[in-house]
């Protein structure tokens, strides 16, 4: 039967089995090739409004119209195709062709709605993509060249029988290209196996936006690239932070074959880059027991930085074969260490808490204003919590000889942190209370008092006649 005999039965079909008007249903399929844009969108409403309702009559009769080599006929087709989704899937010949066309004719925009109408139709039009891709992937035009790329990451996993055309291009000199065609392996998976070699060589080379793609690549092909785990270590060691953080990421889904890599990623872990630090905690815990076991020898890494993040990975993980090692780290020089050690004990064992409190109380005391910081903000937020009033006692005792001593920024953190304790932080009253009569940290200062003394109202100036003589009290009423 000529196919269009078959668009007419199916318009016939459609107005029987719902009652509709065959003259409007007949005239906005037409609409859709109209030569003016007001009577396709017209059309385009009205068959966007069926669709939502009707199975799959119309689709023949609307598909007709991808024939036609009007680019702006096919699109607005093709937005009506796209609403019925998987029910279209029978238009996914014309739209391949209409792809291919696209393609040849060098119109990338007409290609990739075509394209995005076939994904929307369903997987099981991604063969129709590939078919259409791989005639393009040697295109002296690079333009048509990422057009075809773009086609297979729509077509996914069922393109990988484009991965050796794809490899070339990959290896190519154009760099954009190249990028391009990773990219495109990555979203094949397991199945571009055979693009592993390339792949790495890409990750070894002088073209920084092709490794990074290429990496991502060998991390979504998985288990199968563990042949690129050498690879793979070495890029941790580039200066790239965002090659790093995907060069973790892609050891990390290589499973047990990945066990070399664990001593670099633990080294890892105090890379300036957030992000790939980040990412080698990730890849760490990705990699199960070896992983785990990794951390914990890490906790006498030389780097202070690496033991801080390998005890908050420990942390975060509640691991408990690492407390022995975590009590032995509480004796660290380094106070970030310690403090890091501490949240990460009392995370993992309850009973380790008086431990970790001896170690933050030390630590207030310590040398490195941030560590101290550190310290001071902790402790009395687990001071706050805990019902033992003893500790609590320790706690303000300690906070209110570093409220005496520090300066900047640590005596800041002294008078928040014994406003947080609240009224049990009744000794430190009085040296907040010069606090307030100055101007340096003064409103923490007030916000402290409040807690301490809540419902009294707060002296903002030494009364007349005190040995802070000054202006009248002012005092703020609660």
């Amino acid at each position: 039967m000529h196919p269009r005999a078959s668009g007419s039965i199916a318009l016939g079909l459609f107005v029987v089995a719902t009652g509709a008007c065959w003259g409007a249903v007949e005239d906005d399929v037409k609409g859709l090739a109209s030569r003016y844009m007001t009577d396709r969108e017209a059309a385009v409403k009205a068959l966007v409004s069926v669709a939502a309702g009707e199975q799959t009559a119309l689709v023949p009769a609307i598909s007709e119209q991808l024939e036609k080599g009007n680019w702006l006929v096919q699109h607005a087709a093709a937005r009506v195709l796209q609403v019925y989704g998987p029910r279209a899937a029978a238009a996914a010949p014309a739209l391949a062709k209409a792809a291919l066309a696209g393609l040849k004719a060098n119109r990338v925009k007409r290609t990739e709605v075509m394209l995005e109408t076939l994904v929307r139709t369903g997987a099981g039009n991604t063969k129709g993509i590939a078919d259409v891709a791989m005639s393009q992937l040697s295109d002296e035009n690079p333009l048509a060249v990422e057009a075809a790329l773009v086609a297979l990451r729509a077509g996914g996993k069922e393109a990988s029988t484009a991965v050796p055309a794809v490899i070339k291009v990959l290896e190519g000199k154009d760099v954009h290209l190249a990028a391009s065609a990773a990219e495109t392996l990555s979203g094949m998976g397991p199945k571009a196996a055979d693009a592993v070699p390339a792949l790495m060589a890409a990750v070894g080379g002088d073209r920084p936006k092709v490794a990074r793609s290429a990496v991502a690549a060998l991390g979504m092909i998985g288990p199968s690239a563990v042949r690129s785990v050498p690879t793979l270590i070495a890029a941790l060691g580039k200066p790239d932070g965002v090659l790093v953080a995907r060069s973790a990421e892609a050891l990390g889904s290589m499973g047990p074959g990945a066990k070399p890599a664990v001593p670099a990623l633990i080294t890892t872990l105090g890379h300036e880059s957030s992000l790939a630090a980040d990412s080698a905690a990730k890849a760490l815990k990705a990699l199960g027991q070896t992983g785990v076991l990794g951390v914990i020898a890490g906790l006498q890494h030389r780097d202070p930085v690496v033991v801080a993040r390998c005890a908050g990975v420990l942390e975060a993980g509640k691991v408990k074969d690492a407390v022995a090692r975590l009590v032995k780290t509480l004796k660290h020089k380094d106070g970030k260490v310690v403090n890091a050690a501490c949240r990460a004990l009392v995370a993992i064992d309850e009973t380790k808490k008086a431990l970790a409190f001896d170690a933050w109380l030390r630590n207030v005391g310590s040398a490195d204003e941030a560590a101290a910081c550190q310290a001071m903000d902790t402790l009395s937020r687990e001071a706050a919590r805990s019902s033992d009033r003893k500790l609590r006692e320790r706690a303000v005792t300690t906070l209110v000889e570093a409220l005496r001593n520090r300066k900047g920024a640590a005596k800041r953190i002294a008078i928040v942190s014994l406003g947080r304790i609240g009224p049990d932080a009744e000794p430190g009253a009085g040296l907040i209370q010069e606090v307030i009569y100055g101007k340096a940290f003064r409103n923490e200062a007030i916000e402290a008092m409040k807690k301490i003394r809540p419902g009294k109202p707060v002296q903002l100036k030494p009364k007349a006649g005190s040995s802070d003589e000054g202006e009248d009290d002012l005092g703020l009423d609660l």
